[in-house]
């Protein structure tokens, strides 16, 4: 595969390539490769009876829903969150690159779980006030991981259920990678308890990937991602409605919520930064 080279009989060296699979690599590929394989690896083997049944791979592989495995399997709920932040090199600065957060008084990230996404939001912005977000197991565990940290004067972690709520007065509520593991009437949910807590009219982003439709070419590594991403929703849980959505299923959901979709902006990397606003 390009991994690894023979110096000598019984003696290999990383290649350039297989430098990556070192934990101490800047853009290491470490936790997603284990990942892949410990997790996701089983529930892809189940694509076929999902392809044709619609029964959740998830469930067939490891005996539960995919997100109750990671509460109830610690190692693999650390795994989870460390292959979330190494999403950070390619689609998080990718995001703060393309938009500009510096308005914001106090923004919450709902579903921030381990806080790479919000982390990188208050480096780059030193006024601003943060909120992680997630449930109390991910929570627990985030605010160890912060407390050591000099941003932990400007960042804050909340446990809830965001189906039930989200922190309160703030002027911004991003989401990120979360509402494409959720059925419709779900993410419309979250956007309504974000819009109820909001600040005044407030904004909620959406950081996620859209679905390509009609004439719409986007390059390979964008074509490539968002369609690995939407048959990783199928293989965990397609028949629940999980998916990448195309712009208009998008609209649909927020405009079901009471927001207005007010732009797209797209960025470097297969994701793209869906603004609302309250009505």
């Amino acid at each position: 595969m390009g991994l690894c080279f023979e110096m000598e009989p019984e003696r290999y060296k990383l290649s350039e390539l297989g430098q990556f699979l070192r934990s101490d690599h800047p853009r290491s590929l470490r936790a997603r490769i284990l990942f892949n394989v410990e997790v996701l690896s089983p529930i892809w083997g189940q694509m076929l009876d999902t392809t044709r049944t619609g029964a959740s791979g998830a469930l067939a592989a490891l005996g539960m829903s995919f997100y109750e495995y990671l509460q109830q399997h610690p190692n693999a709920g650390e795994l989870f969150d460390r292959t979330m932040a190494d999403a950070i090199r390619y689609r998080v600065e990718a995001a703060l690159e393309a938009y500009d957060f510096a308005r914001f008084r106090k923004v919450v990230d709902v579903g921030g779980g381990n806080g790479t996404f919000m982390l990188a939001m208050l480096k780059r912005w030193a006024r601003l006030e943060g909120v992680v977000f997630d449930l109390p197991g991910v929570a627990e565990r985030t605010r160890a991981k912060i407390a050591v940290l000099a941003e932990s004067a400007r960042c804050t972690v909340e446990a809830g259920n965001a189906f039930e709520r989200v922190t309160e007065g703030a002027d911004c509520y991003v989401l990120s990678n979360l509402l494409v593991s959720m059925a419709d009437d779900e993410a419309t949910e979250i956007l309504q308890n974000c819009r109820r807590a909001m600040a005044g009219r407030g904004t909620v982003i959406v950081v996620e990937w859209i679905m390509p439709t009609g004439t719409e070419q986007p390059d390979e590594f964008r074509r490539w991602d968002t369609a690995s991403m939407d048959l990783n929703m199928l293989a965990i849980d397609g028949a629940l409605g999980w998916r990448v959505r195309t712009r208009d299923e998008f609209e649909h959901v927020i405009a079901a919520a009471g927001l207005v979709l007010t732009r797209v902006v797209p960025t470097t990397s297969a994701v793209s930064i869906i603004e609302c606003t309250g009505t």
